[in-house]
């Protein structure tokens, strides 16, 4: 989730809460639990049950508008094996999101098949504020 959320940064969360659709919304960092992971992973929103997502050339669009993404963290893309940067149109279901890592080179998330779309019983909490960060500006970020 870099630069949103860096390794070693300490953040208040409501953890432990089933969320109904209308709770959540686009562009929120969720907490959730995936089949492959035995651990909580940080993924942020990016579309809800029943929009239209796409990613061509690194550019995200959600129902046909680009996404203004000023979160994410993107290398040379060039160097990258470029379906990692293409989505075909996918709708997302009732129930689901499509959700990535703001550190788009290196995060596993609804890009990949083998990840997929998140149903909202798998998202268990969300991260509220930092507390703590070697980067001390971002000390008391509300997220």
């Amino acid at each position: 989730m870099q630069p949103t959320l860096s390794p070693g940064d300490v953040c208040l969360c409501i953890t432990g809460k089933k969320y109904d659709m209308p709770e959540l919304k686009s562009g929120m960092i969720i907490l959730l639990t995936h089949e492959n992971y035995d651990y909580l992973l940080t993924k942020r929103i990016i579309a809800m049950e029943n929009d239209l997502i796409e990613i061509r050339d690194g550019v995200t669009w959600v129902n046909h508008q680009p996404l203004e993404e000023s979160y994410t963290q993107i290398s040379d893309i060039k160097n990258i094996d470029s379906s990692f940067f293409t989505v075909d149109s996918v709708r997302v279901g009732k129930d689901y999101l499509f959700v990535m890592g703001d550190n788009r080179n290196h995060s596993m998330d609804s890009r990949n098949a083998g990840f997929g779309l998140v149903h909202i019983n798998n998202v268990v909490g969300r991260p509220l504020l930092i507390l703590w960060s070697e980067n001390h500006g971002k000390i008391f970020t509300i997220l």
